[in-house]
């Protein structure tokens, strides 16, 4: 924010936060639950090594195809602080 004043840009009223969203960017993405995302319980180091590289393909989560409730209620149960922080993670389907 400091670079972009001194640019001249003065956000004034609109500054916004994620934050002041997070009800609709919820709710957006509790819609997806189940379609087209899931709850990945992998570890980040995990997930690093299934990702692949430039010349190796990556390896589906094995948590990918858990059922549409099943995802919405570990969706909503991480919400509610239910895990610790970082253990479980959102993940996308590729399509």
């Amino acid at each position: 924010m400091h670079d972009v004043r001194w640019l001249g840009f003065d956000w004034a009223e609109h500054l916004h936060h994620a934050s002041d969203y997070f009800e609709q960017l919820y709710r957006w993405r509790a819609a997806h639950h189940g379609r087209k995302a899931y709850v990945d319980d992998q570890t980040a180091e995990e997930m690093r090594e299934a990702r692949g590289t430039l010349t190796e393909g990556g390896r589906p989560s094995p948590f990918r195809d858990r059922s549409v409730e099943e995802n919405l209620d570990l969706f909503r149960r991480m919400r509610a602080g239910e895990f610790p922080t970082a253990a479980r993670r959102c993940g996308r389907r590729s399509t």
